[in-house]
């Protein structure tokens, strides 16, 4: 394990690597973002991982997917991801949740004792149910969202949800 992450450990420090190491960080959605997302906090050393997806790999997903291969066309997303982690970091706790998150099972899906939540989801209703969730139980949240066909990096903007205006914005149903 420390040979494996001298990189990180040499950049961020030892104590930095260690809280890194002692994280517990759930991905919800494991497609086209997500997918990427848990291969990124598998390799950095995240010592436990919640991957939560209801999909399947597609053949249209494969130009998109961080590791999904032809031969895994028709199998679950989350399982996917297992099989592509446990060789890369085989010490990792690897929880794989195949499930649609919505309002009625979120406080199941979603540990309170998670240090963070990285939303990936590309449906509005999982989104806000999750981000409601999250908001009550006073769960940190990164959320990736959606650019609808838009292809201008200069208006890409990093900030608090509530700092969206507009009655036609995503941040309006949340």
């Amino acid at each position: 394990m420390d040979e494996q992450l001298v990189g990180n450990t040499q950049f961020f420090g030892e104590e930095s690597q260690g809280r890194v190491c002692a994280a517990f960080v759930i991905v919800v959605g494991v497609g086209g973002v997500g997918s990427h997302v848990a291969a990124s906090l598998a390799r950095s050393g995240v010592g436990h991982l919640r991957v939560i997806d209801f999909d399947r790999v597609t053949l249209s997903s494969l130009n998109r997917h961080a590791f999904a291969l032809r031969e895994d066309v028709g199998t679950s997303k989350v399982e996917c991801i297992a099989k592509y982690v446990k060789k890369v970091v085989p010490h990792i706790e690897l929880d794989t949740i195949e499930s649609f998150l919505d309002k009625d099972n979120v406080n199941r899906l979603i540990d309170p004792r998670a240090d963070y939540v990285i939303d990936c989801i590309d449906n509005i209703d999982a989104k806000v149910a999750l981000l409601a969730y999250c908001y009550k139980n006073n769960i940190k949240v990164v959320s990736s969202c959606g650019a609808g066909m838009k292809a201008d990096p200069t208006w890409l903007q990093i900030r608090d949800i509530s700092d969206t205006h507009g009655s036609n914005t995503f941040a309006s149903q949340v």
